[in-house]
């Protein structure tokens, strides 16, 4: 698998190491796409749609300069496909218009990722923990996975290995926030935003 910088590299070229680039970006990133559209009244056409259109953004922003790296890529990139579903949605007109949250950018998404410093540092904090354990502690917080469907998303023997890999990842994240109590606050704050 590519690296980040690896992968910010290749997509501003173009050709084969463009193609790589988006080749790992997607085997990374399309199921939690696919899976947030599912649970959001979409299809899987709709989901293949709306991640299209979550590439063509990222890559216009990565080109020019707005991707910033103070998130991973994936998140980025959910964070754009989450607000290209939200547009999608009201053009279809599923919901009403008082259900709809307040319209945002979803060019910049990085409004939307850091709000405050806080935010910052708790996305440094995950970075930190790395890919693998960012991924399955995004996926059941975030996304609301079951240990089966993410042991299945990502590539676990079963359950119980993908149980033991949030275990050793939450006991990462305590080590990490030990000393830090204002950060431990600030991580409640957002799991608890991001539970809801």
């Amino acid at each position: 698998m590519l690296s980040e910088d690896h992968i910010l590299l290749a997509l501003r070229k173009s050709g084969l190491e463009q193609r790589r680039g988006l080749e790992a970006i997607y085997k990374a990133n399309y199921g939690v796409v696919e899976h947030h559209v599912l649970k959001n009244s979409g299809s899987s056409d709709d989901a293949k749609d709306v991640f299209q259109e979550g590439i063509i953004i990222l890559c216009k922003n990565i080109r020019e300069g707005k991707f910033q790296g103070t998130s991973t890529i994936g998140t980025y990139l959910f964070s754009i496909c989450r607000f290209v579903w939200l547009k999608m949605l009201q053009h279809k007109v599923r919901y009403s218009d008082a259900e709809m949250p307040e319209e945002t950018d979803y060019h910049d998404p990085d409004y939307a990722l850091v709000e405050d410093e806080g935010r910052a540092q708790v996305q440094a904090l995950m970075a930190e923990l790395g890919e693998a354990c960012r991924r399955i502690l995004l996926l059941y917080y975030y996304e609301q996975l079951s240990m089966t469907e993410i042991a299945e998303s990502e590539g676990y023997k079963d359950e119980q290995n993908a149980r033991n890999k949030k275990y050793k990842c939450m006991k990462s994240l305590q080590q990490l926030l030990a000393d830090q109590p204002k950060l431990q606050s600030e991580l409640k704050n957002w799991l608890g935003a991001v539970t809801k």
